[in-house]
């Protein structure tokens, strides 16, 4: 080393050592982070390391350092003792050299990581380098900090990041370490989206984490193992829909309640869909009027009559009270005012009949015939004296339920003031088997009659059947109990209703046809023609057998379906008592035959009441081919009690033939015997006297009845007055039967 005297040493600051430049002895310039001193004058070569390392040595070392160049850059020339910053650490270069000619070869092209002796750099400080967020195609160095998704990243190896979004950090994941673990909120989960580890996004009520990096699929049910639930909420969706896709959370209202979501679906109905839906509150909605042509849910009320009721099972078309499909929520009542034919009623409604109000029990329609819809009834208010229908709800004025001359009022239980009409001349008040007064003849025993001088020759039920108001002559008596003396007044409605009752049931059958209504379907084929004559020889013998007592008949009737006759066809041919042979469609058309009685007993409940049949099936078919023909009334003629049921009976023998098909279980022949007493006396009678079958003429007492012969009361003059009405008669019946 040089020896120096300070006292002649003068020091001449030449600043940063340029080529080219001609240095004295004693001049001092920087070099890097170095300071040296000339100690042989020259001029500088093309480097320094030329000149300092040339023998002898130009320049000697004069004290020691570094010096900052910042970023390190490519094609620099880097000194010794050169300190740079590369990513986040600090290199100091220990071998001069001109750095890599590209940003892509980076500082590591002369960083020898085997032998850190032949490397020209030295690592002398770590730390991170703040980047942001990760970006495609980028040359991330060690110690490079990044935010990928919720999480920071450090680079571990020095490299050039992917050249796609779609391949992402994740491509080169073994370069990085997790630096620091967060999240990342990303709003609501869409398609085609590159989601990374810690993604937040909200689906439905719920928030989702990403567990594994993935570009998102067309829909999130795909990608659920790529995610987990992070919070799960809750989301008001309003009114349920089927085209709507609910997630897990989702609370919609259906009906009265409401229910929450479990899973990912669209198209699951929330009360029957346990496995999509949850059950979250019971609550009411409150709808209109109850109607068959509205679809309810659970929970929905519907008024109906007073009441109200809440839909427990998802229905339509089923009215209540139903406890299958309604729970009753209320009780209340529903003023329909004046009570009306023909009209449905409901549980809870109030109507007005006569002064009185009554209440609805028993939902049904008022003269109605269709039974699979409601409760078949024909009765009004005053009328349902059993209460089936009908409660009396309050009480007008007792006085006002009477409308002719002579009725009385009496208390008729659920029904309250109720009419009794005047009975006919002759008539006693008594008590029925059910506690109610009525109107009776006193003294009549049944198939017994009377004959004394005192009497009159009228019909019964006023004349004959009592001794106080006999028949007066034999001849007249015998005629009667020929032709029938019991239930007159039934007989006569029967009879004056008898084509009315043959058209209606015809019809009918054509609209059971025409509608497919069982037991008929719409290719059933029958003779109308045909169906009308023999329902009309059908009330010929019920009128024949509640005239005279019995079942001869109507048995007759019965036994000719089965084993006797081939006319005894309702659908094809008429009962023909010259017939031989079986009815040969018996088992292809006994229920259509029993249906078509059993509606034929309808129509015959309603002639003998007095009262419109529910619905004429004539008009309703509105069949303008053939003539309407109206119902016969006479308010006059009450049909004598017991009637009906006895019709009933007598019909259920043909209708038990027809259905068994045999008759093993038929009931027996049965003719009741009549007595005719005839009171002591001399009787002048118009001879012949046909004596009916089944009678006994018995006199008072032995011998104290004398019967001679008359002279007749038709005078020989008058033979021509009665050849020519006979023959009027003929004229108008050829022209009725035209």
């Amino acid at each position: 080393m040089a020896e120096f005297k300070l006292g002649r040493i003068r020091f001449v600051w030449k600043s940063d050592w340029t080529t080219g430049t001609t240095y004295y002895k004693d001049d001092v310039v920087q070099y890097g982070g170095k300071v040296f001193i000339c100690i042989a004058g020259h001029t500088a070569s093309a480097g320094f390391y030329t000149d300092l390392d040339a023998v002898p040595s130009k320049w000697n070392q004069m004290s020691d350092g570094f010096a900052w160049e910042n970023d390190w850059a490519p094609g620099t020339a880097y000194k010794t003792n050169d300190m740079v910053k590369y990513g986040g650490r600090l290199y100091i270069c220990r071998i001069p050299h001109t750095s890599a000619a590209t940003l892509a070869l980076g500082l590591e092209a002369d960083l020898n990581l085997a032998d850190s002796t032949l490397s020209k750099w030295d690592n002398v400080a770590d730390g991170s380098d703040w980047k942001g967020a990760w970006t495609i195609s980028t040359r991330y160095k060690v110690n490079d900090l990044v935010k990928y998704g919720g999480i920071s990243y450090i680079c571990n190896t020095y490299h050039t990041s992917a050249v796609s979004l779609a391949l992402g950090l994740e491509a080169d994941l073994n370069k990085w370490d997790v630096f620091n673990r967060g999240i990342e909120y990303k709003t609501a989960w869409t398609t085609v989206t590159r989601y990374k580890v810690n993604d937040v996004v909200k689906f439905g009520s719920t928030l989702y984490i990403c567990t594994l990096f993935h570009t998102s699929s067309a829909s999130f049910d795909l990608d659920t193992a790529y995610w987990s639930a992070f919070v799960e909420g809750l989301q008001f969706e309003n009114t349920w829909s089927s085209a709507t896709q609910y997630q897990p959370g989702d609370i919609v209202r259906y009906g009265g309640y409401q229910y929450v979501a479990k899973t990912t679906h669209i198209n699951s109905t929330p009360s029957t869909g346990t496995s999509d839906w949850d059950l979250f509150s019971k609550g009411f909605s409150f709808t209109a009027e109850w109607s068959s042509a509205t679809s309810y849910k659970v929970g929905e009320v519907v008024s109906l009559g007073g009441q109200t009721y809440l839909c427990t099972v998802d229905h339509s078309n089923q009215s209540p009270p139903n406890a299958s499909y309604w729970d009753k929520l209320s009780s209340g009542v529903n003023w329909r005012n004046y009570w009306a034919n023909s009209t449905p009623y409901y549980v809870g409604d109030v109507v007005r009949y006569g002064s009185n109000a009554y209440i609805c029990i028993t939902k049904h329609t008022s003269n109605d015939d269709d039974s699979t819809t409601f409760a078949d009834s024909t009765r009004s208010p005053s009328g349902d004296t059993e209460g089936v229908y009908w409660n009396i709800f309050n009480v007008g004025s007792e006085y006002s339920v009477m409308t002719d001359a002579g009725d009385m009022v009496y208390y008729n239980g659920n029904q309250g003031p109720a009419r009794l009409p005047i009975g006919k001349e002759g008539m006693v008040l008594k008590v029925s088997a059910d506690s109610k007064p009525m109107w009776d003849y006193l003294g009549v025993v049944d198939y017994t009659f009377y004959v004394a001088p005192h009497g009159q020759d009228l019909p019964a039920p006023t004349w004959g059947l009592t001794q106080d108001k006999p028949w007066k002559t034999i001849r007249y008596a015998c005629m009667q109990i020929e032709d029938g003396a019991r239930n007159p007044n039934a007989q006569y409605l029967l009879e004056m209703n008898r084509v009315f009752i043959q058209r209606e049931v015809s019809e009918w059958i054509q609209y059971q046809i025409a509608n497919n209504r069982s037991p008929f379907t719409s290719s059933f084929v029958y003779d109308e023609f045909k169906c009308e004559r023999d329902v009309g020889f059908v009330i010929d013998r019920l009128i024949w057998d509640i005239g005279h007592g019995g079942n001869l008949k109507t048995l007759a009737a019965a036994l000719s379906y089965i084993n006797l006759l081939s006319g005894a066809d309702l659908f094809a041919t008429a009962f023909d008592e010259n017939g031989t042979g079986t009815y040969s469609k018996l088992a292809a058309q006994s229920t259509q035959d029993v249906a078509s009685y059993n509606y034929m007993l309808t129509v015959i409940q309603s002639v003998l009441n007095n009262t419109a049949v529910a619905a004429s099936y004539q008009t309703i078919n509105g069949d303008n081919s053939t003539a309407i023909l109206g119902q016969y009334f006479n308010t006059d003629l009450a049909a004598e009690t017991g009637v009906y049921t006895t019709i009933t009976s007598l019909v259920g023998i043909i209708t038990k033939a027809l259905t068994e098909q045999v008759a093993t279980n038929l009931p027996d022949r049965y003719v009741p015997n009549n007595i005719l007493n005839v009171k002591s006396g001399a009787w002048t009678e118009v001879l012949p006297i046909p004596v009916p079958a089944e009678t006994s003429i018995v006199g008072d007492e032995t011998r104290a009845v004398e019967v001679s012969a008359d002279t007749g009361s038709v005078d020989i003059t008058d033979s021509y007055a009665t050849y020519t009405t006979f023959g009027r008669i003929g004229t108008v019946m050829g022209q009725i039967v035209a």
